[in-house]
């Protein structure tokens, strides 16, 4: 479902649109276009570049937008906008390690922060604290959640986590690939 929503994979029937564009009118580029500009992605492992600090990796999103012309914002600005994100995640510290130098929570936090630096209108989030203990589980979640609602996007999470699920708005099951 989220490679569906996230315009990485084609649906098998049925049309998919995405800020009024038909999917599959839409050619590799353009679908890129799309996901850079408006679709955040976490993942339950963080997919961090360990080459990278956590604030390159934060930055990561948005340089690729300005280097593909999808925006034409100062490198300051969004250095700006990744410091207020990886403090308002409670890691802006740790800013110029690099990943291997952090906890997974942290590393966590740090992906979120790098799913949220081009103001997503919607973030496609797949466990995204499956492989974190419970504390630190729930702290990413909570954080996940109140930086997602102070930008205004919108979250669509799969999760296994009854609690985390709990939480959200709007809750749909699937079954065996198909809304039960």
């Amino acid at each position: 479902m989220l490679n569906l929503l996230g315009l990485m994979d084609h649906p098998d029937a049925g049309e998919l649109t995405v800020r009024g564009r038909r999917a599959a009118d839409l050619d590799a580029l353009g679908r890129a276009r799309l996901r850079c500009a408006h679709i955040g992605f976490v993942f339950q492992f963080d997919s961090l570049l360990p080459e990278f600090t956590i604030m390159e990796n934060a930055l990561m999103p948005a340089r690729l937008a300005a280097a593909n012309g999808l925006s034409a914002e100062p490198a300051a600005s969004a250095e700006a906008r990744a410091t207020a994100l990886l403090e308002s995640l409670g890691i802006g510290a740790l800013r110029d390690r690099f990943p291997s130098q952090t906890s997974g929570g942290e590393r966590q936090r740090a992906a979120i922060a790098r799913a949220l630096i081009n103001r997503p209108s919607v973030i496609l989030a797949d466990e995204p604290t499956g492989n974190l203990d419970r504390a630190n589980g729930d702290r990413v979640f909570a954080d996940f959640r109140r930086v997602a609602r102070e930008l205004g996007a919108a979250v669509v999470l799969v999760t296994h986590d009854e609690p985390a699920a709990a939480a959200a708005d709007r809750i749909l099951r699937m079954a065996d690939g198909r809304l039960a």
